[in-house]
């Protein structure tokens, strides 16, 4: 989801590691009508160890029902701080199928 991005971003801009979401919320506070262009405000709000605590609020800046001074949505996320190794497993994947000597084109 784009809260996760961002906090997501927030840790990498903080503290300059990587990270995988442990455990995410969000709530909404009003409906967010489709075509809307909403702002998000991400932090960082604490680390133990290699656990980062963050917190994001959305607003409606363009669109319908916009209003950059009401919190539209809130979300709170729970972070832990990995080594780049930890994504090596999935590289292959990245952009599309792995590569193989095997036949996957009936994939």
């Amino acid at each position: 989801t784009a809260f996760d991005e961002v906090q997501g971003m927030a840790c990498n801009a903080a503290l300059r590691t990587a990270v995988v979401t442990g455990h995410f919320e969000t709530d909404f506070a009003r409906p967010i009508p489709l075509g809307s262009v909403l702002e998000f405000r991400a932090r960082v709000d604490g680390t133990v160890r290699r656990k980062v605590y963050t917190s994001a609020e959305a607003r409606i800046v363009d669109g319908p029902l916009a209003d950059p001074d009401v919190v539209v949505a809130s979300s709170v996320g729970l972070f832990v701080v990995v080594g780049h190794e930890h994504f090596a497993k999935g590289r292959d994947y990245a952009d599309g199928l792995p590569q193989s000597e095997h036949d996957i084109s009936a994939v």
